[in-house]
C-alpha cells in the first residue's frame, strides 16, 4: 500500500464513509458499468431476466466443483478454450457473464480509491465484469496496474481498451503453473475462481503470503446460498477456517451473513440515489480482509 502506516480495518463505518467520499465518482462509474452491461447483455440492469439471479447456472458453472477441478488439472488448456467457444456458440451472449454483485463490486472500487494500491492481482476475470470495476478504480486513482490470470480469455474481448491500455496485463493459463509470473508483492488480491478446497488451500498458502502487510484480500462467493445448496462449500470452509485460526477480522455485506450491514449500505445508497441495480442479484457473498 502507498502509506507507511497500517490502514484501518475494513468495517461498516469505513465503507459508509467511502460511499460518501466518492459518491459522485461512483455515480459516474456505475453509469459506465451499466453501459457495458447493457451493450453485452442487451438488457436493462433492473430487468428481472438479467444478471446473477441465474448466473450460477451459466455454461461455465454447469459442472460440479470437483469435476471442474479435475478438468482444470487434467484437460489441456487448448481443449478447454475450444470447449468454451463451443459452449458460447450454443449459449450466445456469454462473453461478459457478469458475476460480481453491485455492492461487492462497489466496495472493491471504493477500497482501491481510498488505499491506492499499486499492484492488483485478479484470479479469475472470466468475462471481465470485475476487471472493468478494478480498472475503473485504478484509472480514477491515477496509478497502479492490474494483473489478471484465467483459463479463458473472454475478458480480453469485453474490457474496453480505454480502461485496459497501460494498466492491465492478462495472462492465459492455470495460475498454479504460472507462479513465476506473479508479482512478488501484491497490494490488493481479488479472488473469484475455482471454489474447491484444494484450490483455496493453494491460494491461501501461495498467493495470500505475497500480499503486503496491511494489503487487502477479497474472496467472492463465500456466503453464497446457492453453493451451500449444492454442497460446494470446500472453498468456504477453507477460507473461514483460515481466518478463524489466525483471528483475522473480515467484512462482508452478504445479507445471508450480515443482514444489518447489507441494510445499512442499501440505505446509504438509496439516500444518494444509487439504489438501482445494474444487474439483479443482491447476494453480495464476498469477504474482504487485510493481510496481517
Amino acid at each position: 500500500m502507498s502509506s507507511s502506516t497500517r490502514p484501518p480495518e475494513i468495517d461498516l463505518p469505513l465503507i459508509l464513509t467511502l460511499y460518501e467520499e466518492f459518491q459522485e465518482d461512483l455515480r459516474r462509474v456505475r453509469r459506465d458499468q451499466r453501459a457495458i452491461y447493457e451493450a453485452y447483455t442487451g438488457k436493462r440492469g433492473n430487468d428481472p431476466g438479467a444478471g446473477r439471479g441465474t448466473a450460477m447456472a451459466t455454461p461455465s458453472r454447469l459442472l460440479s466443483a470437483p469435476m471442474r477441478s479435475w478438468v482444470t488439472d487434467h484437460v489441456p488448456l487448448s481443449v478447454l478454450i475450444q470447449a468454451r467457444r463451443i459452449l458460447k456458440a450454443v449459449f450466445p451472449g456469454q462473453d461478459l457473464d457478469p458475476q460480481g454483485d453491485d455492492i461487492d463490486c462497489e466496495i472493491a472500487y471504493l477500497l482501491i480509491r481510498r488505499f491506492r494500491p499499486r499492484t492488483v492481482v485478479e484470479i479469475s476475470p472470466c468475462g471481465g465484469w470485475s476487471t472493468t470495476w478494478l480498472l475503473s478504480a485504478l484509472r480514477d486513482v491515477g496509478q497502479g496496474h492490474l494483473y489478471s490470470y484465467d483459463l479463458i480469455d473472454d475478458s480480453t474481448r469485453t474490457v474496453p481498451p480505454r480502461l485496459s491500455e497501460r494498466r492491465w496485463t492478462f495472462t492465459l493459463g492455470d495460475v498454479r503453473k504460472l507462479e513465476s509470473t506473479l508479482p512478488a508483492h501484491i497490494d490488493y488480491l481479488f479472488m473469484d475462481a475455482e471454489h474447491s478446497r484444494t484450490f483455496a488451500e493453494w491460494y491461501l498458502s501461495v498467493l495470500v503470503p505475497r500480499v503486503v502487510p496491511g494489503g487487502i484480500v477479497s474472496v467472492d462467493d463465500i456466503f453464497h446460498p446457492e453453493l451451500v445448496r449444492r454442497g460446494e462449500t470446500g472453498e468456504v470452509e477453507a477460507v473461514l477456517s483460515w481466518l478463524r485460526e489466525r483471528s483475522v477480522p473480515y467484512f462482508t455485506a452478504a445479507p445471508s451473513s450480515r443482514p444489518e450491514v447489507y441494510r445499512s449500505i442499501s440505505e446509504k445508497k438509496a439516500a444518494a440515489g444509487l439504489q438501482e441495480l445494474i444487474h439483479t442479484s443482491t447476494v453480495n457473498p464476498g469477504v474482504f480482509f487485510r493481510r496481517g
